[in-house]
């Protein structure tokens, strides 16, 4: 069993970078405490290679265990969608909901992936709907913002 976490963090990275995904799967395993960080390397792992399942799995027993939900995870099952080729809505609806409790806020690194997502598996026109969605929020929140500042100056 391997007991330093920042060894196996490096071990599992490097070797899922070296295309030797399965290697990456028996550090992890052999790992007697895993942390939120060697999660998330796995879950990153396991989406460069489009294991969608893998990933959404370990997504899910991270969660289950308590561990802190970060951008890094986020973004890491965003991209199994992406590698994998394969847009699940269920799955990813789900995971935009997980993102909005957990106050992850959708920057532009998001907003790409989300069009990346749809543009690859060939939902074009769900990807120039969303671009157009977030574009009219935008404006929206641009105004939002016009009118609390301009109040806040007059009533000062």
């Amino acid at each position: 069993l391997i007991n330093n976490v920042i060894i196996a963090t490096s071990l599992i990275n490097m070797y899922s970078k070296c295309g030797d995904l399965f290697e990456s799967i028996k550090i992890f395993k052999n790992i007697k405490y895993p942390n939120e960080i060697i999660y998330s390397v796995m879950i990153n792992s396991y989406s460069t290679y489009g294991y969608i399942l893998e990933a959404f799995s370990l997504f899910y027993e991270m969660k289950l265990k308590g561990f802190k939900l970060t951008e890094t995870v986020f973004t890491a099952l965003l991209n199994s969608f992406s590698h994998s080729g394969i847009l699940e809505d269920e799955k990813f609806l789900d995971i935009i909901k997980i993102m909005i409790q957990n106050n992850i806020s959708f920057g532009i690194t998001y907003l790409n992936c989300i069009v990346d997502i749809f543009s690859r598996c060939g939902r074009l026109e769900d990807a120039e709907n969303f671009i157009n969605e977030i574009l009219i929020e935008a404006k929206k929140q641009k105004y939002i913002n016009l009118f609390d500042s301009s109040s806040s100056a007059s009533s000062a």
